[in-house]
């Protein structure tokens, strides 16, 4: 059965859980309120007017972002990027790339809990795991789980040369607030976001570089980074957004909490293929005349084997202290939701 299009959250509760009796799910996409009810009973058994938890949806009880596994009996805390909203570049949080790609993949495929999408849902997978006793945070990519409660695992592995692997940092953590944020700069991180469900499928990957971590706050059963938008007025009678418009706060389903910043060089950024749109990730960041044809893909334009003056003309960041800039800085917002993380990683 294909899998269609696609909205938002994560993840599923610490122990398998059957659905509730008479409740269908199949992987088609809600085309209004009607078949959100007949997918998952009605949209707010436990709290009227809201969309928090629909009837056949497994959840930690009480969870304001549908957490799926809980976190308040032990001091780590492992969650999932249930959304992320780019900022910066401003070409990167178009419907073109926040709309098509980073949204649909990054949104948990969950028909019970009226998330309900195609081939991307659940495809782009950025899990946390932190330690508050030690203060360390492990962050990296996983590959899609078929279950929920089978747990997410770190991705260790190399596609075309770049090595994705978790990598680890300290941070600031307030027990009493819940505040948190990175001590220092994370050197390098490549973050994959998958495109289809199969275990050759080449990823779109995020070479982040100089990332920080700042302004989040963690639930205080550390369950939740963001909330999920349900309360009345805030998502339709679909218990959908209100927009599909990625520029509007009311396109997304759920209030961030935390800020990623860091910055992404142009050179790797065209190594970075994009395959649904037959281009690299620099064209999506200069306009059409700086680039060029290379076998079948749309490049950044060279001269002389070096990018272009028009195409460094975008560059508004350096990757070394002082040196001359050959970046773009990249800023966005995301939510989390706890879920299994299993120990180790998976090749």
């Amino acid at each position: 059965m294909s899998l269609r299009f696609l909205v938002l959250t994560s993840l599923f509760l610490g122990l398998p859980a059957a659905l509730a009796p008479g409740c269908a799910v199949d992987d088609e996409p809600r085309p209004n309120a009607a078949a959100l009810r007949a997918l998952s009973g009605a949209c707010d058994p436990t709290q009227q007017g809201t969309c928090y938890q629909p009837a056949c949806c497994q959840i930690v009880p009480g969870s304001r972002c549908m957490a799926k596994a809980d976190n308040s009996g032990s001091p780590r805390k492992r969650l999932r990027m249930g959304q992320l909203r780019v900022k910066a570049p401003a070409k990167l949080s178009t419907n073109l790339v926040q709309g098509t790609i980073v949204s649909p993949a990054v949104t948990q495929l969950d028909p019970a809990c009226g998330l309900s999408g195609v081939n991307k849902g659940g495809l782009f997978n950025w899990i946390l795991d932190f330690d508050t006793s030690t203060g360390i945070l492990r962050t990296g990519g996983a590959r899609a789980v078929e279950k929920i409660e089978d747990g997410y695992c770190f991705l260790k592995a190399s596609f075309e040369g770049v090595q994705v692997e978790p990598i680890e940092a300290e941070m600031n953590f307030d027990a009493a607030t819940g505040a948190f944020s990175t001590k220092g700069q994370i050197p390098r991180i490549a973050v994959p976001i998958f495109q289809k469900r199969d275990a050759n499928d080449v990823p779109i990957l995020l070479p982040i570089r100089n990332a920080v971590i700042q302004d989040g706050v963690l639930s205080p059963d550390g369950n939740c980074i963001g909330r999920f938008r349900g309360e009345p007025g805030e998502l339709d009678e679909s218990c959908q957004t209100l927009t599909n418009n990625a520029t509007s706060p009311d396109a997304y389903l759920f209030e961030n909490a935390a800020t990623i910043e860091g910055i992404i060089t142009l050179e790797e950024a065209d190594q970075v293929k994009v395959v649904d749109l037959r281009q690299t990730l620099c064209t999506l960041l200069v306009s059409t005349s700086a680039t060029m044809k290379v076998d079948g893909y749309t490049v950044c334009s060279r001269v002389d084997g070096k990018l272009s003056p028009d195409v460094m003309a975008v560059a508004d960041a350096s990757s070394t202290p002082g040196g001359e800039k050959d970046a773009v800085r990249l800023a966005a917002d995301f939510a989390a939701s706890s879920v299994p993380i299993r120990d180790g990683e998976c090749e």
